[in-house]
């Protein structure tokens, strides 16, 4: 399918669309109108990259630190921290909470979301300095920590260092010719000295780094009182609310042309009937549309062409008598028929209008004359042929009403019809015969035999294209000869502005 096609359907269900949207944006509207304001605070901490080294030579651990980063952005919105916030500031429910890891910087922003903007400010910034205080705590757990160790390892090697000075203290007033153990002993302190400076310095490099760590996390930016509510939006709810009206509106309105069988253009027209479209004519905008359109005009236009298209069809041997009919009701078929004779009269054709739809008669109401006798009072010989007839306003257009009887309509099939056609192609050059709907009674059906052609009227957007293509066929399986179809009530051709 073109995306013209899809824009038609879309300006065709234009009222489903419209309605979703105005109901999407008043659902909207109400809905943020009774939404509770929520203020949000933002406090913003730093937690300095990892570095080892000394000196000018210094090396950055930046994989360790975006992964300390999110260690803290998850202990954050932890329950510890979110409980101990809950205690110190005695709030009576708990705090709506997240945490934002700027991407490429040291920063994390820590957001709470409240009805009350100063209490948004004093959580997150509470939240921050709970944080700062438990968080290196909360990261390690309850594992000794490498200070820990150093440091019990540090007094027992001074306890041992004192046990080797006082026994050799001993050994040198009890024993002092035993150089051999006095030596071995004194080699002893020697080490246990050198492990006991070692491990004092190892453990100022790690006490050192822990005051470093500790002050790692640091706030850059406290939160303030918001002065301005963040839900809810009411331009981005009205936004959704307008995307999603469009969306739900263009689903139905594609929903309900998939499901409404009738016939919207031209070449859907064509696609379901398989015949050439001979006539199109246009729709007319106007509150009172005239029966008879004998003033230049679009649908003027378009009658001429419909004339020129039916008599050019056998060349030199137009059809004498054409029958006129359609699938349903309401279709336009009795208006084409009236227009068709006025336009083949002033070509100079002496034209005869037949009404033959028995129950439902039209074209005395659209040529303004009584129905007093017609077709029927023919038919069943209460009147001859000659007296039935009516001149029309409309120099060279002849009427044969149907006449207000109800007489049986077996007689469309009788030798008595085709008597009276004969008659008349003899006192007209044309004989057009309007009958009832197709699929609604079975005159059109009788009478398609007796004719030279039977032209189809489809009222686009009116016609369902199943009955249409039921009637091609039923008309097809009866060997009528259907010469094309003519498109009533189609949209307006560019060239037709021209009349405007």
């Amino acid at each position: 399918m073109r995306l013209s096609a899809y824009f038609q359907i879309a300006w065709r269900r234009k009222a489903i669309i419209l309605a979703c949207t105005v109901l999407a944006l008043l659902g909207a509207g109400v809905a943020t109108a009774r939404m509770s304001p929520t203020y949000t605070a933002s406090t913003l901490m730093r937690i300095l990259t990892s570095s080892s080294g000394l000196g000018t030579w210094q090396q950055y651990d930046v994989a360790y630190t975006e992964r300390l980063m999110g260690s803290y952005a998850r202990i954050a919105v932890s329950e510890p921290i979110i409980d101990e916030v809950t205690q110190r500031l005695d709030l009576g429910e708990i705090p709506a909470v997240s945490v934002e890891v700027l991407a490429n910087t040291e920063l994390m922003s820590v957001t709470v979301e409240h009805r009350e903007p100063m209490m948004a400010a004093v959580i997150a910034n509470a939240l921050a300095e709970v944080l700062i205080e438990r968080g290196p705590e909360l990261y390690t757990g309850n594992a000794p920590t490498a200070t820990d160790i150093l440091l019990d390892r540090i007094n027992q090697i001074d306890i041992e260092l004192r046990e080797a000075r006082a026994l050799m203290e001993e050994l040198a007033n009890i024993a002092p010719q035993d150089d051999e153990r006095i030596s071995a002993l004194a080699q002893t302190i020697t080490l246990k000295e050198g492990l006991y400076a070692d491990l004092l310095r190892q453990y100022e490099e790690v006490r050192t780094a822990d005051v470093l760590r500790a002050n790692r996390v640091y706030v850059v930016e406290p939160a303030s009182a918001p002065t301005k509510p963040s839900k809810p939006n009411r331009p981005v709810n009205l936004a959704l609310g307008l995307a999603g009206g469009l969306a739900a509106g263009l689903g139905l309105a594609f929903l309900a042309e998939h499901m409404d069988r009738r016939l919207f253009t031209s070449d859907a027209i064509q696609a379901r009937t398989g015949l050439p479209i001979i006539g199109s004519i246009p729709d007319i905008r106007w509150r009172h549309k005239p029966m008879i359109y004998n003033h230049p005009s679009p649908q003027h236009e378009a009658y001429r062409r419909l004339r020129a298209n039916i008599l050019s069809i056998a060349g030199n041997a137009p059809p004498r008598t054409l029958l006129v009919t359609s699938a349903q009701p309401r279709e336009g078929k009795s208006t084409v028929t009236a227009n068709l004779a006025f336009a083949l009269a002033k070509s100079g054709h002496r034209v005869v209008v037949v009404d033959a739809d028995l129950r439902r008669p039209r074209l005395h109401t659209i040529f303004g004359l009584p129905n007093a006798a017609g077709l029927g009072a023919v038919l069943e010989q209460e009147t001859t042929l000659d007296t039935a007839l009516q001149a029309t306003s409309f120099e060279g257009v002849t009427t044969l009403v149907s006449g207000p009887s109800a007489v049986p309509v077996e007689l469309l099939d009788s030798e008595r019809m085709t008597e009276i056609l004969n008659d008349l192609t003899h006192q007209f050059d044309m004989v057009l015969i309007d009958t009832p709907a197709f699929l609604a009674v079975m005159d059109a059906i009788l009478l398609a035999p007796k004719v030279d052609a039977v032209l189809l009227v489809v009222g686009r957007a009116i016609a369902s294209g199943d009955r249409v293509q039921d009637t091609c066929t039923q008309l097809g399986n009866t060997n009528a000869p259907l010469i094309g179809v003519v498109v009533n009530r189609a949209r307006g051709e560019r060239t037709y502005r021209y009349y405007n």
